[in-house]
């Protein structure tokens, strides 16, 4: 049975045993029976040949030539496009979940050949999250726009996707829009995003699903395959048609993908939007789940880095690497593992300073940060500029071309400085706590004003923004 345990191939088991003796008893009865009944056996069997051989020419024949009827409105966003680039102007977002900025930092110190292949790139490990997981985190990348309980979630979103929304902004602007999650967990917060919008510029789609079914198809003869064989036999089937993508994580799904489908098809600009797993757990690393410790996390960075370069190398092939925008982020760190600060070094707490508290959860509040403008040229920088996810949004704008940001809080990286000082806003929560009429668990606030990693650099303002409005608590500094 296929229910995600442990498959035993033991062949010498009793089951094992009884399965191969009925399999041989079954077979030489069906050959001493077709010699004596020869003709009787022939005749059987090319009826049978032929229901089946007609059953799939019908299926072929009909995903091959019947229109596929589907309406704009409902298929506003597909996979049918995923990797079509334009000739004019790429912008691409790219978020990496729970990919800690330490570890990235630990991987470009052990291999320094990685600037050289992300051409073009600025890496800012000063970087700051704005929520410790997913659901708020997603939204604030979009629209630049914190949610403070200042309404239920669902009324705020699609107030803030309507006004602030830079996939809003973009599609008004003429963009083929393509938003595209390989990893199931934020999949409703896209549906969200794209429910009140008319993409005119998307096409529809129609080849892509035709392929998809015909991998289905196959999917169902292996699977029928697998259900019919010797036990014995099974394991063979399992590897080489089964498990030809369940054992493969969605790191490798989206390069199989982009290397297949990458390609140029558009004149008009087009945005691109894929969220992956990066570095979120469970942690798979060759069928084998690894623990969750600073060696397991680097070894899974390493794999979503080369996922990096491969995005790199496939638009250097398809000549759109040049023109193209590229953000890479993350939506929160990940924690649960030994944080490491390498060379960075942070001012010593005084006696007067309050080590920062675990409710804030500081590891999963420090995301990965890399932006690439369009024409970029040369080995990746470093710069440690205070950066937020909150200047997602206004970054996006000003790689189109828009240079009006006053309705975002968030400044573009373009016109960020080392030096700039500035104070950044995260909120933190109880991811268990009770949530009522649609509002959110109650956020607390803290204020970081300088480098994100350091405990000084912390501050808790004792605001906590619930369904009831702004309180203070007693942890008020």
């Amino acid at each position: 049975m296929l229910d995600g345990s442990d498959l035993s191939w033991q062949l010498f088991d009793w089951r094992s045993l009884v399965d191969v003796v009925a399999w041989i008893l079954i077979i030489t009865f069906i050959y001493f029976w077709g010699h004596v009944k020869r003709y009787s056996f022939y005749g059987l069997f090319f009826v049978l040949l032929f229901i089946q051989l007609g059953n799939l020419g019908h299926i072929f024949l009909a995903i091959r030539n019947e229109p596929v009827e589907i309406d704009r409105r409902s298929e506003r966003v597909s996979f049918a496009d995923a990797f079509e680039f334009s000739t004019n102007s790429n912008i691409i977002i790219m978020i990496l979940d729970a990919y800690q900025t330490d570890v990235f930092y630990e991987l470009l110190q052990k291999n320094p050949t990685l600037k050289e292949n992300l051409e073009g790139f600025t890496y800012y490990p000063n970087a700051l999250g704005g929520y410790p997981f997913t659901a708020l985190s997603v939204p604030l990348i979009l629209t630049g726009q914190y949610y403070l309980n200042q309404a239920p979630r669902h009324v705020f979103l699609q107030e803030v996707y309507r006004k602030h929304s830079v996939i809003n902004s973009l599609n008004n602007m003429g963009y083929h829009i393509g938003i595209h999650a390989y990893y199931d967990e934020p999949t409703p917060l896209y549906q969200a995003v794209s429910s009140g919008l008319t993409l005119t510029h998307n096409r529809v789609p129609g080849i892509f699903e035709i392929e998809a079914n015909k991998k289905e198809i196959v999917q169902l003869f292996s699977m029928a395959l697998f259900r019919g064989m010797p036990h014995s036999a099974r394991k063979v089937v399992h590897e080489k048609l089964l498990m030809d993508t369940a054992q493969k994580q969605d790191r490798d799904h989206f390069i199989s993908d982009l290397k297949t489908h990458a390609v140029v098809s558009w004149n008009d600009p087009v945005f691109r939007l894929y969220h992956l797993q990066g570095l979120h757990i469970p942690w798979v690393l060759d069928e084998k789940l690894l623990s969750r410790d600073r060696e397991s996390a680097l070894l899974i960075g390493e794999k979503v880095n080369d996922l990096i370069i491969n995005l790199k190398q496939e638009l250097t092939r398809i000549n759109v690497y040049n023109d193209s925008s590229i953000l890479i982020v993350a939506d929160h760190g990940m924690g649960g593992f030994p944080f490491s600060y390498g060379d960075i070094t942070c001012d010593r707490l005084s006696e007067d300073d309050i080590k920062v508290d675990n409710f804030a959860k500081k590891d999963k509040a420090l995301p990965l940060f890399l932006f690439k403008p369009a024409e970029a040229k040369g080995p990746l920088q470093v710069s440690m500029a205070p950066v937020s996810l909150l200047d997602v949004a206004p970054t996006i704008l000003s790689a189109a071309g828009v240079e009006e940001h006053s309705a975002y809080e968030g400044k573009s990286v373009l016109v960020e400085t080392a030096e700039d000082s500035r104070i950044r806003r995260y909120y933190s929560y109880d991811f268990h706590a009770d949530r009522q009429g649609g509002y959110w668990q109650p956020l607390h606030e803290y204020f970081v004003s300088g480098f994100s990693w350091c405990d000084a650099s912390w501050r808790r303002t004792g605001n906590i923004f619930a369904k009831t409005g702004q309180i203070s608590d007693e942890h008020q500094q």
